[in-house]
């Protein structure tokens, strides 16, 4: 079949699947959902007709790609994580959000521990500065400029270089 026209159809039920062309680029419409390959043969389009998952990609090997699902957004680069919103399930609240290459190099922040930097998690081994939802700050180092009021603590080990007043 070189050309086909379908006119005046009510309603009905199609199956299988119909391509665009025999060859790439082509547009796929099936039962499964809706895809699309370019001229290099690299799927950039996939619409999943069951869970509603979409992806948009620009290599054959899905490397390069940006995929939203139920479950969150995530963006890959190079076959590695840069980014990811995490969806929260029936409450539709965002539980996590992800960004960062690699270890050591994250961002992270959701509602039930707060907000951290250096790893991919948490309570993660490499994470250095976190401050939980209660405010609770915990850092590495610190170098701080400006008034410091505490009403309670303790110092374990301290080096002044000026002054001291107590009372």
């Amino acid at each position: 079949i070189t050309s086909l026209t379908i006119a005046a159809v009510g309603s009905g039920i199609v199956g299988g699947n119909y391509d665009t062309a025999s060859g790439n680029p082509k547009l796929r419409l099936s039962t499964a959902g809706i895809e699309m390959w370019n001229a290099s043969s690299a799927k950039t389009v996939a619409l999943n007709s069951a869970d509603g998952s979409f992806t948009l990609s620009n290599d054959p090997s899905g490397a390069n790609r940006i995929s939203i699902a139920d479950t969150g957004i995530e963006l890959w680069k190079s076959s590695t994580r840069q980014f990811y919103l995490q969806a929260g399930g029936a409450t539709n609240a965002v539980t996590m959000l992800l960004t960062g290459p690699g270890a050591g190099d994250y961002i992270g922040m959701n509602p039930s521990d707060g907000l951290w930097l250096g790893a991919s998690t948490f309570a993660g081994a490499s994470s250095k500065f976190r401050v939980s939802p209660t405010g609770v700050l915990e850092a590495a180092s610190a170098t701080i400029s400006g008034a410091i009021t505490a009403t309670s603590g303790s110092l374990s080990s301290l080096s002044v270089a000026g002054t001291i007043t107590m009372g």
